[in-house]
């Protein structure tokens, strides 16, 4: 087992069984132990404040949560599964015919075995969420609920990252950390970035050409949060960006573009076409997680989605979806991805030929054979020569690459050499 699966192993076991929630001890355990995996910024945004058109909402505190059945047994307790509490639900203690409780619990009779996940954020109510099968079980007769929350005027836990790299221009990833007990949705997300942030922290700043900043937040009110704050800003200086989820399991990525043409999705389309990759690519939709508020359109920012799963998978916000079917290797090659991503942005430049009018005498650059033997089948000429004919200010690395099947690497590298050589220039974006 290698260092980063070691590290992976370690957070599911911390992570497991932490209440997380939009706020409280939960979270902030979280993000503590994320914070163990790389050092990470933490701040806290407090209970009430504005944030377009919403507020934060009051820290919420979970005591306990019982229901005891007619017969004096214990049909839900939270310390078995903290899915059996409606997220954000509020204190009750009292008696209730089987037809009054009903109305407070929650099922899926489509998933009959599984606890179904739910929330109650910005309207208080009380409920308990139970798997269909048991629902059935339940007799008529008096029961017993005993839940005790509170609601404080205290904050919202969110970490950010910013790792400096020689150009302002950033490219941002971003996970959320709200939701509790399950795998794949969503702790698995903030571990992979985690893990990025700690691989590319590791690199001399010359091998970091364009800063890196790494949310992790609440889902929807922490990216609304953070967009308050910093969105003036990521207008500026996001050259791309990503939103990471569902990624615990095997399979195919999938990649959602950004509302509009990007880097970040020209990128993901080259790396797709790769052998080692498998990665659909599929066109934005206001349907899914934080990219919904990083493409609204007062920010428009170029920021896609990656995730090994659809949208509202097989056991989505259940309890089906187990820490024990996490795949570390899943969570590694994710990590994999997102760096060759970040590389690949950072490589991707667009040159204008300085000698337009034919070729260039590249042999006086020492650029090429000054022996003529069918040189132009060397993979190296045959790059010098795709590169200098589509250096014309519309066609960057990624798109000679895509032309020529050469590699993007050495186009790089012979760019740079002809760049020295002044044959060709630079393109600011």
């Amino acid at each position: 087992m290698d260092l980063e699966e070691k590290i992976i192993n370690e957070s599911l076991v911390k992570l497991k069984n932490l209440r997380r929630s939009l706020t409280g001890k939960g979270s902030r355990e979280t993000h503590h132990f994320l914070s163990q995996i790389t050092d990470l910024n933490t701040f806290e945004v407090p209970s009430g404040k504005k944030v377009f058109d919403w507020n934060i909402p009051q820290e919420w505190k979970v005591n306990s949560a019982r229901l005891t059945g007619p017969n004096g047994n214990i049909i839900i307790d939270i310390d078995n599964n903290f899915l059996h509490l409606l997220n954000y639900s509020d204190s009750f203690q009292g008696e209730l015919t089987l037809s009054e409780l009903k109305k407070h619990l929650y099922t899926l009779p489509e998933n009959p075995s599984a606890i179904p996940y739910v929330t109650s954020y910005y309207e208080k109510n009380w409920g308990f969420c139970i798997s269909y099968n048991e629902f059935l079980k339940l007799e008529e007769g008096i029961y017993k609920v005993d839940i005790n929350t509170e609601f404080l005027s205290g904050s919202m836990t969110s970490s950010d990252l910013t790792v400096p790299g020689i150009s302002k221009k950033e490219i941002f990833f971003s996970s959320y950390t709200c939701h509790p007990v399950m795998g794949n949705d969503e702790i698995c997300g903030s571990i992979a970035l985690a893990l990025l942030a700690r691989r590319l922290r590791l690199r001399s700043i010359e091998k970091i050409k364009y800063s890196i900043r790494f949310l992790f937040a609440p889902e929807t009110i922490g990216s609304l949060a953070y967009l308050h704050t910093f969105g003036n800003y990521l207008k500026e200086n996001m050259i791309a960006g990503v939103v990471v989820c569902n990624i615990a399991w095997p399979g195919e990525f999938k990649y959602k573009k950004s509302k509009f043409d990007s880097l970040g999705n020209k990128a993901m389309s080259y790396l797709s076409k790769k052998d080692k990759n498998e990665i659909s690519i599929n066109e934005f939709s206001p349907i899914g997680s934080d990219e919904r508020q990083y493409c609204s359109p007062g920010f428009n920012l170029p920021v896609g989605q990656l995730s090994r799963a659809e949208t509202y998978f097989k056991n989505y916000h259940t309890s089906l979806d187990t820490f024990e079917l996490i795949d570390p290797k899943s969570i590694i090659t994710t990590v994999n991805l997102l760096e060759d991503w970040y590389d690949l942005i950072s490589i991707n430049k667009k040159y204008i030929n300085l000698k337009p009018f034919g070729e260039a005498h590249f042999s006086k650059y020492n650029l090429y054979p000054k022996t003529n033997f069918g040189n132009e089948k060397d993979l190296t000429t045959r790059a010098l020569l795709w590169l200098m004919n589509f250096s014309d200010g519309n066609n960057d690395l990624v798109d000679i690459s895509s032309l020529s099947k050469t590699d993007i690497i050495m186009l790089s590298e012979i760019a740079e050499n002809c760049e020295k050589e002044g044959l060709i220039k630079q393109l600011e974006k």
